[in-house]
């Protein structure tokens, strides 16, 4: 099984924030332990996303299959994909990092843990909904790392973690030898946008759901956006 986590030296990072944040948060791959911090920050990345393609009748939530994919050791929701933002000995933030060369590998898994979880039957309908989703946010380029999944304990946001784990990833994607970090934000996301901006990435695409897809009412119109990087 191929448990490559992008660069060696990517093991953790301890990053100082500003005067008005958080002291110092340390960023590093997460673990097993850490699944039910997990579900909640992930799933508040993109609840009406995440409903729209997990929240069949008979399972009871998308949670509750986010949950089941993260304890996997496969797919692009495993917790192996997954890095954590710690203050406090507390996890505060995730997110989601991998390279666009990884594409096949974790699609793979994706649709065996579905299956999975859903069973023979039940999957059909989730594995349709994902792959509309996935026509509109599409998977990475060859040359690109993909950064999904962003969230941030909602008492610690304004604090830098959010900022902390996006120079993580910055660093992640040099060391991997990528130039390019793309992810994909809700326009509605004020906030969240604002925060990327900032870092450094800019607006190359808009997806527009509601427009173009009218059984998907509820998910919001996306910005596929870009960050440069020096190697």
């Amino acid at each position: 099984m191929n448990r490559i986590r992008g660069p060696e030296k990517s093991k953790g990072t301890h990053l100082m924030l500003s005067a008005r944040s958080a002291r110092s948060a340390s960023v590093r791959p997460a673990r097993h332990g850490d699944i039910d911090a997990l579900v909640p920050l992930g799933f508040s990345s993109g609840p009406d996303t995440f409903d729209y393609v997990f929240s069949p009748r008979q399972r009871g939530g998308a949670q509750d299959f986010l949950k089941f994919a993260l304890s996997q050791d496969y797919g692009a929701s495993s917790y192996r994909q997954h890095y954590v933002a710690e203050f406090g000995g507390e996890v505060v933030g995730s997110m989601i990092l991998y390279g666009g060369a990884d594409n096949n590998r974790l699609a793979i898994g994706n649709v065996k843990t579905i299956i999975r979880n859903f069973g023979a039957l039940g999957c059909v309908a989730v594995i349709r909904r994902g792959m509309r989703m996935e026509s509109m946010l599409k998977p990475p380029p060859m040359d690109c790392v993909y950064l999904g999944h962003l969230g941030v304990a909602q008492d610690m946001q304004g604090r830098g973690i959010g900022m902390a784990l996006l120079a993580f990833a910055a660093k992640w994607c040099a060391d991997a030898g990528y130039s390019k970090l793309v992810l994909d934000v809700a326009v509605s996301n004020a906030r969240a946008l604002e925060l990327y901006q900032r870092a450094g990435y800019k607006n190359i695409e808009q997806r527009l759901f509601g427009h173009r897809s009218p059984d998907m009412p509820d998910v919001p119109d996306h910005y596929r956006m870009v960050r440069f990087i020096k190697n």
